[in-house]
């Protein structure tokens, strides 16, 4: 739009040889020995009326994506309305300057004193309390091209920091008992009832060792990968907030995973997961009788919560993993190759039964 006089009308062609930058009126200006900091120029053409730039195309294109503001909350409006009464009264030109402040900056001032005259400048800060209403749609148009490749290797860090910090290091040689890894390009082979080569890639896969856990099968490439649904004691799904995959649809797909663990860790009773987004998680759990979700919960406002999921669904204790730890195996070169089952009799005395075999007998 055209820029227009502080009168509010349309700027004639004298406009057109004005510089973009609006010049105002010095008339009262402090001399320059008061001024803390740089002093402010001397304008020749003092006669010309203040007038508004026109926007930056890019600034006027982010607030039409931006739409409305939010409402402030009462206590904010009644501070920001406060605030401009008393910088109206006080203000004389362009940008103000303290009475107070009589003496210059010096030359190489210490902290302190730059500070001092800083607060004098500034007044009051202005405290808002509208729960970062005005906070959060800023910059909102810059972070839509987030994908979802993008967070693979934070949250494989981030995760691999907690489990470093609470979980993983044990046994003699401070091996690494759990590790998040990015599977999100590996082929992890499926188990069915017939001889089957279909594939799936959970995003992040945590790779687990003990006991309940045993080394995958070579797959079709000829290789043993690190992790596969029989040592993996939990993953994490990848979403951004803009691709709105529901929950249901993101159920479906976490269901996928979870049904090769059940079959590829037989004596495992449940299996619980994470989806992730920039912003959100969502915590899945399933057992033998169906599957149910949590809402979303903010990991930036509840870290504490992110960081005990983690923690949690990768724990060293196999039985909060959801393994039926009356089910023991015999681990061979990482391979299961006999088990036991642990039952009790009447009188509450231990029985031991040796399996038969390592695969259940139904899938």
């Amino acid at each position: 739009m055209p820029p227009t006089s502080q009168h509010g009308s349309t700027a004639d062609s004298h406009w057109a040889q004005v510089p973009a930058l609006a010049h105002v009126s010095t008339a009262n200006q402090p001399d320059d020995s008061c001024n803390p900091f740089n002093p402010p120029p001397k304008l020749s053409h003092l006669n010309l009326p203040i007038f508004t730039p026109s926007l930056p195309r890019e600034e006027a294109r982010l607030k039409r994506t931006l739409g409305l503001p939010p409402l402030l909350s009462p206590d904010t409006r009644s501070s920001l309305q406060s605030a401009g009464s008393s910088f109206g009264r006080k203000q004389r030109q362009s940008t103000p300057y303290s009475d107070k402040i009589s003496e210059a900056l010096k030359p190489n001032p210490k902290r302190d004193e730059h500070k001092k005259l800083i607060k004098l400048e500034l007044g009051t800060f202005i405290g808002l309390k509208d729960e970062g209403a005005w906070a959060k749609p800023l910059l909102l148009t810059y972070t839509t091209d987030l994908e979802e490749d993008d967070l693979y290797k934070p949250f494989v860090d981030i995760s691999n920091a907690i489990l470093k910090k609470f979980v993983l290091i044990g046994g003699e040689e401070g091996e690494l008992l759990r590790e998040a890894i990015d599977t999100h390009a590996t082929n992890l082979l499926h188990q069915e009832e017939v001889k089957t080569t279909l594939v799936s890639r959970p995003d992040v896969s945590i790779r687990g060792q003990g006991l309940s856990f045993q080394v995958p099968e070579t797959n079709r490439e000829g290789t043993v990968p690190e992790v596969g649904f029989s040592n993996m004691s939990s993953f994490e799904e990848m979403k951004v907030e803009k691709s709105n995959v529901s929950a249901t649809a993101q159920g479906l797909q976490v269901a996928v995973y979870v049904r090769q663990i059940f079959i590829h860790q037989p004596n495992r009773r449940y299996v619980r997961a994470l989806v992730l987004t920039e912003t959100n998680l969502r915590l899945f759990h399933f057992d033998r009788s169906g599957g149910l979700y949590t809402p979303y919960i903010n990991i930036h406002q509840d870290p504490y919560t992110f960081v005990r999921l983690v923690i949690g669904l990768n724990s060293l204790d196999e039985s909060v993993l959801g393994f039926d730890m009356s089910i023991q195996w015999k681990i061979k070169n990482g391979r299961k190759t006999d088990g036991t089952l642990t039952n009790r009799r009447n009188d509450d005395t231990k029985i031991v039964y040796s399996l038969s075999k390592v695969d259940p007998i139904i899938t």
